[in-house]
């Protein structure tokens, strides 16, 4: 990260702290549900009554 390389001390304490890898690792996390999120998504949806209610 250019933030990082740059020096600028909050960046540089987060990737200390480890936090860009916690988010990296939650990003990927919530990019595999992804499908199974819309298909349940689509599924709740296809149940709902007409005019939602």
């Amino acid at each position: 990260m250019r933030k990082i390389a740059a020096g600028i001390p909050a960046f540089v304490q987060m990737e200390r702290e480890g936090i860009f890898a916690t988010l990296d690792s939650q990003h990927r996390a919530a990019e595999q549900l992804r499908p199974l999120v819309a298909h349940a998504a689509a599924a709740a949806s296809a149940e709902s009554p007409p005019g939602g209610g």
